[in-house]
């Protein structure tokens, strides 16, 4: 049997449920932390904590996973104005970290992301979608000019945190459009799903620094 890895510590919007013993969350997240039980002996999940419970949700095993939670945030704004304490947060919970996978696109992500690169941490980064592609579309938000030009502001702010403090990391962007934004990048990886099997892994650890 394989020996596995020291904790990975994921930063990630995702949110998640807690009640009494129960951990819970929600969509296809559970399908990748199922991959990476197999390759390291504790998962410790930093992410917001819901207040209320998901209409359909998955359990997790207490066992493998430890949750460390950040203030819940429903929208950019709530994220904007909590901003200092989830960075504090996560100086703190990352402190002791040897391996992090931030999960991005999302603010909360990125300050992972640099905090992992100051701390000189182990990492790897999961990008899912495209938040270039979403503020060129002329429909991408609602909401009336002011706060549309506020908000647009502030994903072009990520867009060049992204840019900037992802060069030379070991990346997955999902999807060949998401993909050719890396391209630059030399450890940037084409990925078609947000799972990584178990025998890509072991056939290139270099990559992943193990």
């Amino acid at each position: 049997m394989k020996k596995k890895l020291d904790a990975i510590y994921i930063v990630s919007l995702k949110k998640f449920y807690k009640k009494e013993n129960e951990l819970r969350t929600y969509g296809g997240f559970p399908i990748y932390l199922k991959m990476l039980e197999s390759k390291f002996r504790k998962i410790i999940l930093i992410v917001p904590k819901s207040p209320l419970p998901f209409e359909s949700s998955i359990k997790l095993n207490n066992k493998i996973y430890e949750v460390k939670f950040l203030p819940y945030y429903s929208n950019e704004l709530l994220l904007i104005l909590k901003s200092p304490i989830i960075i504090f947060w996560l100086l703190i919970y990352l402190l002791p970290a040897k391996y992090v996978n931030p999960r991005i696109p999302d603010m909360t992500g990125i300050y992972g992301l640099i905090i992992s690169i100051i701390l000189k941490k182990k990492i790897f980064i999961s990008i899912q979608s495209d938040i270039q592609e979403l503020i060129q579309s002329k429909n991408f938000t609602s909401r009336n000019n002011f706060i549309k030009y506020g908000l647009k502001k502030w994903l072009s702010l990520y867009l060049f945190l992204e840019k900037n403090f992802s060069r030379n990391i070991l990346c997955f962007p999902q999807g060949v459009a998401l993909f050719n934004r890396f391209s630059s990048n030399k450890k940037a990886i084409l990925w078609y799903s947000t799972s990584i099997k178990d025998s890509f892994i072991d056939k290139n650890k270099k990559l992943f620094n193990l």
